[in-house]
């Protein structure tokens, strides 16, 4: 399902030109240092036909794009008609003012043309706590304006962690300390560990389904677990039962109480949407009863908060060079831009959140649910009135 996406489908019959504050610049003709920079951080240099490059003083950034990026903004030098019907994709280049587009004031992008095109029509309200939680979130993000677009995206990702208190750290001082809560003759009998002990703390404590190959491929597919933290001693023996039951095949948990304070504290990795709802159908009921903690930034699948799913971007659609992101480091990095670039509009009529949930949604983000929208999602089972 895409989002809807207000007036944009209707924006498609507008003429849209290339946004003047932004020059074109060939990879050949950037600095040697620049060249090196680019092709370092892109395996496929080939894609990268150079720059565009932002006017001093515009509040734009400078853009990677590749030859059909290239020829589009030099088609539209000249005002036309996008070449695409695709209203995600004008939203997208209209709303980051590569483009701007022709209105009864003029040509506009940004945050401006969001409030003359899309007319800010209602839009669904958050539909369960989860959801709730993450506009949480945002506004808490938004009202802090830190300086960086990384402080902010730090801020989103953590949002809803329990505070490491001292009680914490003496329960949880070390990873065997966590080990020790999943020991049993399930775990021992069924799983394959893939961490070891020598090499200092691990990120994580991980482990495949005995007689699985160890998971290489990257997944899309999480399936988020997050009990109360209070409720992990009683629970994880629980659910180490359940998962293995269910044909759960990877899974991880935070390796101390700096890892178990989180929300996202268990994370199972899936193939397929049928494979996900398959395993949190039977931890729906194996767990029911057990308080939430939540992870913002991810679809409810069942309860309140206790299991959630999202699905991890395909590989190379993250920021050139970097290393690839999970779904919540992807939502969390992108939400922070467009709260940044929200705010340096400073467009009366539009908040920088409005703006932000505008452009993730141009993005194929449900933000009614935070779901991906470009793979198929898990079915859930039905509410269990008074089950939690």
């Amino acid at each position: 399902m895409t989002p809807a996406l207000g007036g944009w489908s209707e924006a498609l019959t507008r003429d849209v030109r290339t946004n003047r504050a932004y020059r074109l610049c060939p990879l050949a003709a950037l600095p040697a240092t620049h060249r090196r920079a680019l092709q370092s951080a892109c395996s496929e240099s080939s894609v990268i036909f150079g720059l565009l490059i932002a006017e001093p003083g515009s509040g734009l950034r400078d853009k990677v794009v590749d030859d059909a990026g290239a020829a589009l903004f030099t088609t539209l030098r000249k005002p036309g008609r996008l070449p695409t019907n695709d209203g995600n994709r004008l939203a997208q280049l209209v709303l980051d003012s590569v483009l701007e587009i022709d209105t009864e004031n003029g040509f506009v992008s940004g945050p401006l043309a969001f409030a003359t095109v899309d007319g800010l029509d209602d839009r669904p309200g958050p539909e369960d706590r989860l959801a709730s939680l993450s506009r949480a979130a945002l506004d808490y993000a938004a009202r802090l304006e830190l300086p960086t677009v990384e402080q902010t995206a730090a801020r989103l990702y953590c949002f809803n962690r329990v505070a490491l208190s001292p009680r914490w750290r003496r329960a949880y001082p070390n990873p065997r300390a966590v080990h020790d809560l999943l020991r049993g003759p399930t775990l021992s009998r069924h799983w394959v560990e893939h961490f070891t002990w020598e090499d200092g703390p691990p990120d994580w404590l991980s482990w495949t389904r005995r007689g699985e190959p160890q998971r290489r491929k990257r997944t899309r597919y999480k399936l988020y677990v997050s009990p109360a933290v209070d409720e992990l001693p009683d629970v994880l023996t629980t659910l180490i039962d359940a998962l293995t039951t269910a044909g759960a095949r990877h899974f991880k948990i935070g390796p101390s109480a700096a890892g178990l304070v989180r929300p996202d504290k268990i994370v199972v990795y899936m193939d397929d949407a049928t494979e996900l709802a398959a395993v949190a159908n039977s931890l729906d009921v194996a767990l029911r009863g057990v308080r939430p903690h939540g992870v913002p930034f991810t679809a409810e699948f069942a309860g309140d908060g206790l299991l959630s799913w999202g699905g991890d971007p395909a590989g190379g659609s993250g920021p050139l060079g970097a290393p690839p992101e999970s779904w919540r480091q992807s939502v969390s990095r992108r939400l922070a831009e467009y709260l940044h670039a929200g705010r340096r509009a400073a467009i009366a009529q539009v908040s920088p959140t409005q703006f932000a949930l505008a452009r993730l949604a141009a993005d194929g983000v449900d933000v009614r649910a935070f779901a991906p929208t470009d793979i198929p999602a898990p079915v859930a089972p039905p509410p269990v009135v008074g089950a939690r």
